[in-house]
Parts: C-alpha cells; structure tokens; sequence
C-alpha cells in the first residue's frame, strides 16, 4: 500500500511537471509564432527591399548658397527625404532666383527620373492661389473683406449664412468645413450643382466664434465667390490665368491633360518608423490627434473625412503648407520667397515643422547671415531609433519542451514540430494572409458597344473577367472589325488601379510587339512604290551596312528575324535608341550571329532600329519610322495609333503596373503552352544561351516597367514602342483584311497582301524564342488557318497585345490590355481564343440567318 502511495505521489509528480512544461510549452509555441510572424512580415521585407543610394542633386544655387544644396542632399541622407520618393526646392530673394534643386523619381516604378520642370500637386499650398484670386479682386474694388459673401452671392445668406463676411470665410471661420451633401468629384466638376450644395447648408458653428480647418469645402466656396464676383464671371481656375500667363508663373488650378506627363506620380511612398517617431515627439497636433482618436474626441475630423469621401483619397511669414510638405511661402521682412514639393507624403510635412523644409529655411537665412534668435528654427534630430526582437524568441532550445525522462525520439519529433510550426507561419504570413487581405474586386462594368448579332462578343468580354482569365485591377478593350465596319468595340476595368481611373474608350495602351507589323507595313508600303525590293541586299539601300559579315543580308531575311541580328555589338540603351546615328553605327559594326536565312531567331528589340535605318535610307523624304507611319497611315486613314507617343497623350495612356498572375494562370501556361515548358526547361538546364543573349544585350530597354514614363514610350522604335487603343488596331488591320483599299486610298496592294495570306512555307522553330513554332512573310506573323484557308497575319505583343486580320472572313481584331498575363501569346492567350471564337460563332450565326 505504501508503496502504491509512494508510485501514485511519483506519478502524480511528473503530471504535475509534465504540466507545467506542456503550459510553458505552448507559451513557448505562441511565442515562436509571433516572433516567426514578426520576422517574415517585418523584418524579410525590409531586409529585401532595395537600399537606394542618396540621389543626384541637380540645379543650381547662386554664389552664397552652397550650403542650401548640401542641406538639401542631407535631407535625403538623414532619411528625411526619401529615394524613392522625389523632390524640388526653389528660393527667390530680391525678386531673383537664388537657388532651384530637384532630386528622386518622379515615379519609381517606371524609373522616371525628376526635371527640372516636373510638377507635382500642391494640395492645400492651392488655398494660397485662391486667396491670392480674392485679394485681386479686393484690389480692384470689387470685393471687400469685411462684407457679407451674400452681398456679392445673394442666395449664399440661406440657412444661418446671411453675416458670414468674406474674410471669415477665408480664414476659416465660416462653420461650413463639411457640407450637407457628401463631397465627390463629379459634384466638384458641377459648378451649379455644388453651389445649391453650400447654398443648402448649415454652418456647424455661430461665423466667426471659432476657427476650423475648411480643407476641402473651400476651394468650392471661394470658386463661388470669384466666379459672381468677377466681371468675367470666371472659374478660379481661369481667373488664375491672369496670374500664370502674364508672369510665367508654372502653377495651376486644374492641370491640364497634356501636361500629365510632367507631373510626379502620387503613389504615396510609405514612411518610416523614425518619421513617426520623431513626429509623435516633436509635433504637437500628430499626438493631441493620436489622443482624440483613442478617446474618441476627434468629431470634428471624422465629419470632414466623411463629408469629403472620394475627394480624400489627398512681417509673419504667409503662404500656405501643403498635404505632406508641400509650401509655398513669402517672407516679406527679406523679401524671400520659398517653394518646396515632394512626392513623399511624409507624416512630418506640416509646415516648417517638416524638417526637410525647416532645414532648407535654415540654411537659406544661414546664407543670409541673418540673426537666428529672430526666428524659431527647427534643429534637425540625429537620433536613430532601432527596432529589433528579443534574442530569447530567436533561440528557443526545443529540449526545454520536454521533461528530461522523456526519450529522445520525443525530442525529435519536436525540433520538427518546431520546424514544421515556423514553416506553416511562414507561409501563413507570406502568402495566406497577403491573399485574403488583398480586396476582392468584382467584375467590372463592361463598356462599350457591340453590333446586332454580335452580343455573345460582350457576354464572353465579361466572362474573361468572371472566370479570371483577365484580371479587375488590370484593364482591357476589345474591338473587331467586319468587312470594313466596327462591330465591336469593348473595354473595361482600370486604365490606372492605384489612381482609380477607369479605362475609357479612347484609353491607349502599350502594344509592345504588335508593334513589329507596323513596321512591316512601312517597308510593305516602300516596296509597294517600288523604292525597296524585298529580295535584294539591305546594303543595296544602306551601303554601311554590308560591313562585318552582313552584305549578303536580303530586306526578306531582315524582316522574317532571319539575319542572326538579334543582339548588338554595344548593349542597347534608350539613350542609344534615341540616337539614331549612333544606333545606325552600333548596327554597322555587328556581326551576325549565325550565317543568315539558315535560322530563325526572334529579333525581339533589334527589329525596330533595324527597320528604322532602312526607312530613313530608302523613303525619299528620310523620315524615321514614326514620322513615316504618322503621314502616310495615323492622319490619311484616322488610326489611332503611334510609333512613339507625343508627350501629350499621356493622360491617354494605361498605366504600366504590372498586375501579378495567379498561381492558376501560370499552371496553365505549364500545362496548355510548349513555350513555357520548354523555357522553364531550358532555364532549369543552363540551355537558354540566345535568350540569355538578348536579355543581357538590351538591358535596359528590356525593363517593361521603364514604359511607364513618358519619355520612354516617345522613342520610335517598331519593335515594342507602339501605343494605340484596339479600336485603332481593329480599323488598320481592317483595311488590309479587305484589299488594303479604304474609298479611293490605297494602303497597301492586294498583291502584297495575298503574299501575306498564302504563304504556306509552314512554321519554323525559333532558335531565340525555346523553339517556338513560327513563321513571318516580309516581318508580319502569319498564322496558318485549317483547311488550307488564308493565313491571319499581323503580330501579337507582350502580354496579350494583338492585332491581326483575317483575309477569308474580311474581320480583323485589336486586344490591348495593361494585364501583361502569362499566357499571352497570340490566340494562345484564353481571352483572345475565347473572344475570337465568340466572334466566329456570331459571324457564322448571321451568315446561317441570311441563307
């Protein structure tokens, strides 16, 4: 009995320890998950995020004020200003310009470097110009401060507003920071409509008791005022004018679209820790505004933000800060003037109290030696804060898990556990979480028109996005023409997802290698006038060229990616592309890559200035490839297509952020396309060498994302510089579809075009592209039809651009899209197969109703 007392006393021991270890155990697991959860979304990215250097400091400072330019570089070494992100700062004194700086990216994802004429939005700085438009008009005795607004806008005095004066209106003691109805873009756009909006409302306090923050309903309100006010009965946008044009002040109220490409991007760069940090320490309003968020006491604020709904989704010195450092200030006393803007939106940026700005300040009146007791300065903060977790968490010993009787296979089995636990956090945090916290975007709205008979074209358009073949956040359009009339004409989603702007029927987009064919119909259309034969030597027409193995090269092998020219001697860079004379020099002094017209290897950036070259040398009037194409076939036949786009249409333009694939588009890549698999082979075993080749040689020019800038996208180059809307791809394609003929102008000759259609040569391996089965006839890509019909020809493009002609049906197709999918490559792509079927089964469907 004792010793069954004593056996159950032992036993009930090691329960009693086996509890306590198993509780400090599963303390000891939640900590390995947190801490494991910590490192994978914290600490990975960070260390995984690019470190970007200090940028270069361009512009200039007069004799005196070097120092401003060293500061404001420092601002970008300290971490105040951002690389990424992008800057400007100016200062006047004396009516002179004494200092201009400007660093950063105008918008990092395309690499678009800041200019020294890059714009960005001023936000709240804008309250200035419209009280500057107003002490205009006060000046000219036709405005006075101290009157009711309702003496100059009589109906304004309804509702509790009848002695609201202007300047209380100005200085936001007006009552009126949120409206009666909620704000959006559409009511701003609507002068009449928003003026009954501030005639309706009440103010929220007795005018001029108390001062509020007007942030966005002021701009309506004095736009009001100045347009009853003014003889002219301008907006405050063309009152402004007055001003902008006569001055050459480079500020407006309402830009312009074509001037969109001189304005930085507003992709809020994130902030960091230390940003926070120093503004909870040193900025009053960021932590009594912490605080009356915690406790509930920021009514005020949270009637702004949800009156203002769409439209947040952004001497004493005088002036006015703008959102995230933005200002634009004068200071009378030494008639000094300052402007500062930046694509950072830091949590910082709230006047002076930025210490990007108030840095500058000080080095400016540094400069100008003036008394530093006369102002309150901001002294910059060397302090770094570190963040980091305890070592404890990172070196947890598994044996403590167990009570030391247990065996060591108990013990291995939980260093895997162990292991098996951080593993599934992991992926958890790394891909799980980021999946369901990304918003789940509905079908969007399809847009557009489709022809009586072809309505299944639209239902299998929406479909494409149902079943995920394209994407919500991307943006696509559709068109096709029959027998030389539009029949459908389709788009929908995002022209710009971050920025919320809606695809639109005259969106353009990039159409990357669809581009090849545009180039193709220029030197089709040479040969048509008999100025090229397509057989003869390229050095018949370019004599340079013959050099260095290249004299045998026929203009056919040259287009049909034949001449083992698929790299350059020099790697290729926008700046050369530019060039045309150094680009023609870099192409004199290749040689080819394997004997020509005894392979086929895709030409994939080389084609454009190749091409280029023999347009200049042959058309009589040495026009580039982009002139060319805009005075023979954009402005003749009103299609709306570029070989590099003029700044202007910028606005126009989709936005090149590539939207990712899902993990179901790639497997189908892998499973339905020979390319894919053979690439991923290829890469796998090291037997990629061409296409290694080519990527190495174009370099740059092979970052698709650089496409997004302006700049980029004005280069001609026929190879993967084209911009259109498919509608424009459609009408081109149309006209060779249906004999090259449009009324009494000729586009191209029948003859050609037959060529096109009843090549039967078959299709070739490409020994760039991992063997992918294709043909070219004179640089089109042609596509045999079953039953021996009539080839398609055209090109596709990168990512599902395509546009084509079908010569049998007399239909053509044009497909852009700013989703770059995996499995876009001619109608391989399920949206392009999917939709061309559609079209095939409504032209069958009215052919079978006529009979």
């Amino acid at each position: 009995m004792v010793g069954q007392i004593a056996s159950q006393k032992k036993s009930g021991g090691i329960l009693q320890v086996e509890y306590i270890f198993f509780t400090m155990g599963v303390l000891r697991q939640a900590l390995l998950v947190a801490a494991t959860a910590v490192v994978v979304a914290f600490i990975i990215p960070a260390y995984r995020k690019p470190s970007l250097p200090v940028p270069e400091i361009f512009g200039t400072v007069a004799p005196g004020f070097e120092e401003v330019r060293e500061t404001f570089r420092k601002n970008y070494e300290d971490g105040w200003d951002v690389s990424e992100g992008g800057s400007a700062f100016s200062v006047y004194k004396d009516g002179e310009k004494v200092v201009d700086l400007w660093a950063g990216y105008a918008d990092y994802e395309a690499r678009r470097l800041w200019r020294e004429d890059t714009m960005s939005m001023i936000f709240s700085t804008s309250k200035a110009i419209g009280a500057l438009c107003v002490a205009m008009l006060a000046d000219r005795w036709l405005v006075d401060f101290k009157k009711p607004v309702a003496e100059y806008w009589p109906e304004f005095g309804q509702n509790g507003k009848a002695k609201i004066t202007v300047e209380q209106l100005l200085e936001h003691e007006a009552g009126l920071f949120v409206i009666k109805r909620p704000l959006s873009f559409d009511l701003l756009r609507d002068h009449e409509s928003m003026d009954e909006v501030i005639i309706e409302s009440e103010p929220l306090w007795e005018p001029g008791t108390r001062h509020g923050y007007h942030a966005f309903t002021l701009g309506p309100l004095v736009d009001g005022l100045v347009r009853r006010v003014d003889p002219k009965k301008r907006t405050i946008g063309q009152f402004f004018d007055e001003v902008r044009k006569p001055f050459d002040i480079d500020i407006y109220l309402g830009a312009p679209v074509e001037i969109d490409h001189r304005i930085g991007r507003l992709i809020f760069v994130k902030e960091t820790l230390s940003h926070f940090w120093y503004a909870i320490r040193n900025i009053d309003v960021v932590r009594q505004s912490i605080l009356d968020y915690i406790f509930g006491n920021d009514k005020n604020i949270q009637s702004v933000f949800e009156n203002c709904g769409e439209v947040c989704e952004g001497a004493n010195l005088f002036g006015s800060p703008g959102h995230g450092g933005q200002a634009g200030y004068a200071d009378p006393d030494n008639r000094l003037s300052y402007g500062f803007i930046s694509r950072y939106l830091s949590p910082i940026g709230l006047e002076f109290s930025d210490p990007r700005l108030g840095n500058l300040r000080d080095s400016v009146l540094r400069s100008l030696s003036l008394q530093n007791e006369n102002f309150e300065f901001l002294r910059s903060f060397d302090q770094k804060v570190s963040f980091g977790l305890p070592m404890s968490l990172l070196s947890l010993d598994p044996r403590r898990y167990h009570v030391s009787l247990l065996k060591n296979s108990v013990f291995t089995m939980g260093v895997f556990r162990q292991t098996l636990l951080v593993a599934t956090t992991a992926v958890v945090v790394a891909f799980i979480i980021p999946a369901y916290r990304e918003p789940s975007l509905p079908v969007p709205e399809i847009f557009g028109t489709v022809a009586p008979g072809f309505e299944e074209v639209r239902e299998i358009f929406r479909k494409n996005y149902e079943d995920g073949w394209d994407v919500s956040e991307g943006g696509s359009a559709f068109s096709v023409y029959k027998d030389g009339g539009k029949v459908v004409n389709l788009w929908a989603g995002y022209a710009d997802y971050e920025a919320r702007r809606l695809w639109r029927e005259d969106t353009m987009s990039m159409i990357f290698s669809t581009s090849k064919a545009i180039g193709a119909l220029c030197v089709a259309m040479l040969a048509d006038r008999g100025l090229i034969d397509f057989k003869k030597p390229v050095a018949d027409y370019w004599p340079e060229f013959a050099q260095n193995g290249k004299e045998k090269i026929t203009v056919e092998q040259l287009l049909e990616h034949e001449a083992g020219l698929f790299a350059t001697k020099q790697p290729l860079s926008f700046d050369l592309l530019r060039d045309h004379k150094s680009m023609d020099e870099a192409i004199v002094e290749t040689e080819p890559l394997w004997e020509p017209g005894t392979k086929h290897g895709y030409h994939g950036m080389t084609i454009g200035p190749l091409v280029d070259g023999l347009v200049r040398r042959v058309d009589p009037q040495k026009r580039t490839i982009g002139q060319f194409f805009d005075d023979e076939v954009r402005k003749p036949f009103d299609i709306d297509l570029y070989i590099g786009a003029p700044l202007e249409l910028d606005y126009r333009t989709s936005r090149l952020v590539f939207v990712q694939g899902t993990l179901s588009h790639y497997w189908y890549a892998l499973r339905n396309m020979d390319v894919v698999r053979q690439s991923l082979s290829d890469y796998i075993f090291g037997t990629d060498k061409n296409i290694r080749i080519l990527t190495e040689n174009c370099g740059e020019v092979c970052e698709f994302n650089r496409y997004a800038d302006p700049e980029i996208r004005k280069i001609e180059m026929a190879s993967v510089n084209g911009v259109a809307t498919a509608r424009g791809l459609a009408k081109l394609f149309s006209i060779l579809a249906n004999g090259g003929k449009v009324g009494n102008k000729t586009l191209l000759s029948k003859k050609i075009i037959d060529e096109y259609a009843n090549d039967r040569r078959g299709l070739t391996s490409d020994v760039v592209l991992w063997g992918a089965p294709l043909r070219w006839k004179y640089g089109m890509n042609v596509l045999p039809q079953p039953n021996n019909g009539a080839n398609l020809f055209g090109s596709p493009g990168y990512g599902g651009q395509a546009g084509y002609a079908d010569p049998d049906n007399k239909l053509s197709y044009g497909f852009i899209s700013r989703y770059i999918s995996p499995m876009g490559m001619q109608f391989l792509d399920p949206r392009l197969s999917n939709l061309q079927e559609s079209v095939l089964r409504s032209v069958k469907n009215l052919q079978n109703k006529n009979l």
